[in-house]
């Protein structure tokens, strides 16, 4: 789905893939999101991605990252910076295991610093802040 004229959007959607290969080379494959550009003149540019294994999904307490943050940026950069955020929910699941409920949430009070994961060699670029004070005296109302 795409969504124009929003740096927020919301999709909510699930998506369920089902895959029949070896465990321990399955776990050793990876999961990419990607985040593109849709307007008309930028189409498909590259906002940011996030790269993992799924074998650190299957790793993490019931096989699952529920509403967890990913940190976006762009992989050919040199040095890759932060580009944005997505919350996704991810479950890897074996035979006979159950899905928890992915249900997502979506509020204003997340605490997104802490429920950050990160990719390999993504970076915060530092910034720095300037306030300048200056005395004014007898300015008109």
């Amino acid at each position: 789905r795409v969504h124009k004229g929003t740096a927020s959007p919301w999709f909510d959607q699930i998506f369920f893939f089902q895959l029949e290969e070896n465990p321990k080379e399955l776990m050793e494959k990876f999961l990419q999101f990607k985040v593109c550009n849709s307007s008309s003149l930028r189409s498909g540019t590259l906002i940011g991605a996030f790269e993992c294994e799924i074998g650190m999904v299957y790793d993490q307490p019931e096989h699952t990252i529920l509403n967890r943050w990913l940190v976006l940026a762009n992989p050919e950069e040199p040095t890759p910076t932060v580009q944005g955020y997505l919350k996704v929910s991810v479950a890897v699941l074996g035979p006979g295991d159950v899905s928890p409920d992915m249900t997502a949430r979506r509020s204003d009070a997340d605490d997104v610093e802490a429920n950050l994961l990160w990719s390999a060699g993504v970076h915060l670029q530092p910034a720095s802040f300037t306030l300048a004070v200056y005395c004014a005296q007898n300015l008109p109302r």
